[in-house]
């Protein structure tokens, strides 16, 4: 299938061709703290279609890229990324050796909102970069547009500094690689943690970082990422856990009284309240996470459980003003309109509450009994699971006033309940033999 051709028009990037002989060149020495320059590309359409892709050269050191594209721009269009690095060959060969990383398709960062631009998430090289390649693999563009490319260098942890051991027990608190280790050699975050009781535990993955074994370089990039491009104050997530287990403490708590586990986060599409975020490091959208860094988040949430008396099954009513429901242990995707956690960390998710279950009283309970009638709600849709087809379901409003009745003959129905207004409502199923099961609903 032949590629879609595209030509780059560069300001304040070199555009070369092979036969330049110091296209990689750079123009300054290795920074040795971390930076972030934007530089604006114009791209137009179907001018250069035999290649199908551009080689850029910023001519400054980078090991982090991220993209901003025009709105809507990455949802009709697939676009992919190689970065390029590049060593020294032996003295008795000329030159240097190019290398190039594996080729990732972009895709839009679902933490960040913006109603301007779509940003990308951040592509890390555990290696000095002087050049990317970019193409587009699908879709249909407009004839031009511009698009900023976000360069990120943050300079590697001191080889000096000795890395904490992390251990591992079951129900006890885990061991943490710290944020005085992590963040050496960083800008300090902006003061001003707040607490926040935790109700939530909500699960993400970084959408990037497959088979990079540079953990902490990674937790460095993304706390740059979020507090020098996004504009946060810090870091995100409360925790991290890398593929080899590791668990890293993420936003950092700042006064003695605020505790790791209820520091208020951004994670959760402007609804952190009552929240803590652990983020997977990689992309689990086709790929599985590691039996070891699963094994450190069932011992991270057994421990948050059992400390605060959380049930694991449990769904409760989350404070984003629109009284919806929320698991005590839940996805990112299961609040906010993203993919993640990724498909195969979603689909774990019972796994983690049956594993961080055992470290609390409720693990006999085992997600409320598989028999028991239950009903959740899907916006103006509503969802039976073991309630017998025929059952009346009768809503009264507050006043004892009946609104609404049906007989239930599928597993959901809908129930524009929206059309009579702002109110509290009771939902009535009549289970035979004198029971009833009885829910409050809030609009």
């Amino acid at each position: 299938m032949k590629k879609l051709g595209i030509l780059y028009i560069l300001f304040g990037f070199f555009l070369a061709s092979d036969a330049c002989p110091c296209f990689d060149c750079v123009d300054e020495t290795k920074p040795t703290t971390a930076r972030v320059l934007y530089k604006k590309i114009w791209i137009y359409k179907n001018i250069s279609i035999q290649k199908g892709w551009a080689r850029i050269a910023p001519r400054k050191y980078f090991n982090s890229v991220s993209f901003r594209f025009p709105k809507g721009i990455l949802n009709e269009a697939t676009f992919a990324i190689q970065l390029n690095h590049h060593y020294f060959l032996p003295d008795d060969e000329w030159g240097m050796a190019h290398v190039r990383s594996e080729r990732k398709v972009l895709a839009a960062d679902e933490h960040l909102e913006s109603n301007s631009f779509d940003q990308t998430d951040l592509y890390y090289a555990n290696n000095d970069c002087r050049s990317f390649i970019l193409e587009q693999l699908s879709g249909n563009i407009p004839d031009s547009f511009q698009v900023e490319v976000v360069l990120l260098y943050v300079p590697p942890l001191p080889k000096s500094l000795a890395r904490p051991i992390a251990s591992r027990s079951s129900c006890d608190s885990p061991s943490l690689i710290p944020q005085s280790f992590w963040r050496e050699g960083l800008p300090n975050p902006i003061k001003g943690r707040t607490a926040t009781t935790t109700h939530h535990c909500v699960v993400h993955h970084s959408a990037d970082g497959n088979g990079d074994t540079a953990y902490t370089e990674l937790v460095r990039a993304y706390y740059t990422f979020h507090t020098q491009v996004n504009g946060w104050d810090d870091i995100g997530y409360n925790y991290l856990i890398a593929a080899n287990g590791d668990i890293y403490a993420g936003r950092d708590p700042e006064k003695p009284e605020i505790r790791q586990d209820n520091v208020l986060g951004a994670h959760f599409c402007s609804k952190n309240n009552n929240t803590m975020g652990v983020c997977m490091i990689g992309n689990f959208m086709t790929e599985k996470p590691s039996e070891v860094a699963m094994s450190s988040l069932f011992q991270l949430l057994g421990w948050k459980l059992k400390k605060d008396n959380l049930n694991p099954f449990s769904t409760l009513l989350h404070p984003d003003g629109n009284g919806n429901a929320l698991g005590v242990i839940a996805g990112h995707r299961d609040g906010c309109n993203t993919s993640c956690p990724g498909d195969k960390v979603y689909a774990l998710l019972d796994s983690v509450r049956v594993e961080a279950g055992k470290c609390t009283p409720f693990s006999t309970i085992q997600k409320t009994k598989e028999t028991e009638p239950t009903i959740v709600q899907m916006g103006n849709q509503w969802a039976f699971k073991n309630i017998p087809t025929g059952t009346q379901l009768r809503v009264f409003d507050a006043l004892g006033r009946l609104v609404f009745m049906q007989i239930i003959q599928s597993e959901t129905i809908e129930m524009p309940l929206v059309m009579l207004g702002n109110n509290c409502y009771f939902m009535v199923l009549d289970l035979g033999d004198g029971r009833k099961l009885t829910k409050q609903i809030l609009l």
